[in-house]
């Protein structure tokens, strides 16, 4: 563990940051946040522009409700830029000062640089939960207006999440594989029958296509933000609620169902070898 190492040092509770690494990794997945939301933000000026434009008349109410948001959501941003900025100056200041060593504690004696952090990390993720927050209104006062808002990383997230748990099962079936490669090996090189042998050939090519495909389709998922926002020209966009999905919105559901299916003839496969 990265840290400095005393015979003195001081003893304080920093949770989350138990040692440099844990620090400079919230400092880059704050940047990181950042850059994004940042993205989504501007993506969704024009889209909430035209909206305000059409409630100023109509529904007046969701306009200034729209407006606040907007106001707070862009509050936030500038928060967390200053407080990011501070995080990075308390770092750089941290690191100057051998003798100090993490411990998460909640007894002995308490380092004010330490405390800061620890309090501007909690600023950092009140901001955030502010930004986060107001997406999450400004979709529910669209949907009042028939209108269908999509930030597309929140959408996307739970399908990876799912994903990554489905491709999980593939580990399961690992052993299989392994012994039907070997069985595969077995017949290149014994006295086997021709026919013995391009069975087993038809049956790999098969399986490796099916294999492909589950490659493929994991591979597209992990890419769909960049896939997505290529197709609908942004990270953020609208449609009257009623209206047809979106091409990768439909692609992924057909997809998805193929994946499962392949999955489960690729186990019953192994199992039966």
């Amino acid at each position: 563990m990265m840290g400095w190492i005393s015979c003195s040092y001081f003893k304080v509770k920093i949770d989350p940051f138990v040692d440099l690494p844990s620090l400079d990794a919230h400092i880059l997945n704050t940047r990181d946040w950042l850059h994004y939301s940042q993205e989504e933000y501007m993506a969704f000026q024009p889209l909430l522009k035209d909206e305000q434009a059409i409630n100023i008349k109509k529904k007046f109410k969701i306009y200034q409700q729209l407006k606040a948001l907007n106001l707070r959501m862009d509050k936030a941003l500038s928060n967390i830029t200053l407080s990011l900025d501070d995080q990075k100056k308390m770092a750089l200041q941290l690191k100057g000062q051998p003798g100090l060593v993490f411990v998460d504690s909640t007894s002995g004696k308490s380092h004010p640089l330490l405390d800061s952090l620890v309090s501007n990390k909690q600023r950092i993720n009140q901001s955030q939960s502010v930004f986060e927050s107001g997406k999450l209104k400004c979709i529910k006062l669209f949907k009042k207006r028939k209108k269908r808002l999509v930030f597309i990383r929140d959408q996307v997230k739970p399908w990876q999440n799912e994903v990554t748990e489905l491709a999980l099962k593939r580990h399961e079936i690992r052993e299989s594989m392994i012994q039907f490669e070997h069985t595969l090996g077995e017949a290149v090189f014994q006295q086997e029958s021709n026919i013995y042998k391009q069975n087993i050939s038809k049956m790999s090519r098969e399986l490796n296509r099916k294999i492909d495909s589950l490659n493929r389709f994991e591979k597209n998922v992990k890419n769909m933000n960049g896939i997505a926002k290529k197709e609908v020209g942004a990270f953020v966009y609208k449609t009257p609620i009623n209206d047809s999905k979106k091409e990768y919105e439909n692609r992924f559901e057909q997809d998805l169902i193929q994946y499962k299916e392949t999955l489960d003839e690729l186990k019953k496969t192994f199992e039966s070898l």
